[in-house]
């Protein structure tokens, strides 16, 4: 799960390196979402979705919205809000593709990782191999919190690559 796909280069690169692996790519932003879905068209084992990874299956909104193409942050909204985007949940990507796990779950979702990491269902994260997560408490202070508290009962080993916490579980 690419959750912050931005226009899929992770993506496409991990289907070239990968490709027996199903991918699920999410991304807020209508025009990232556009070159996201032009970019990813050749690999047939990558899926865009133009939703939001949040805590509970709702909807939210842009509430940044002229920020930078890399940047947008959402916020709850309700389903009649203009700008509305649907919102998912890590457990109901699981379900709703049959993944009995996930491999890579990369959340580069400009801090709503703390709302991802700290609320509603955390079922999944004891199906994950593991969690690549940029955390974001410039933006929402309790990202890093909430990273340690889901990891802290949690045999795992956790190292920093470039932006990312790289944590394999297990």
């Amino acid at each position: 799960i690419d959750a912050g796909a931005n226009i899929g280069l992770t993506c496409v690169a991990f289907a070239r390196r990968y490709p027996f692996a199903r991918i699920v790519a999410l991304e807020v932003d209508e025009n990232n979402y556009s070159l996201l879905r032009r970019n990813v068209r050749h690999y047939p084992n990558i899926t865009p979705l133009r939703a939001a990874l949040w805590s509970h299956v709702e909807f939210v909104r842009i509430k940044n919205p002229d920020a930078e193409a890399w940047a947008f942050q959402v916020e709850r909204a309700s389903a009649n809000d203009p700008g509305a985007i649907p919102a998912t949940t890590v457990g109901r990507l699981l379900e709703d593709f049959g993944a009995p796990q996930i491999s890579l779950l990369k959340l580069d979702i400009e801090g709503s990782e703390r709302e991802v990491l700290s609320e509603g269902d955390k079922d999944w994260i004891g199906r994950t191999k593991i969690l690549a997560v940029e955390l974001h408490d410039r933006f929402k202070p309790g990202c890093s919190e909430a990273l340690n508290e889901l990891l802290s009962h949690r045999p795992h080993r956790r190292v920093t690559h470039g932006e990312y916490e790289v944590i394999h579980l297990g």
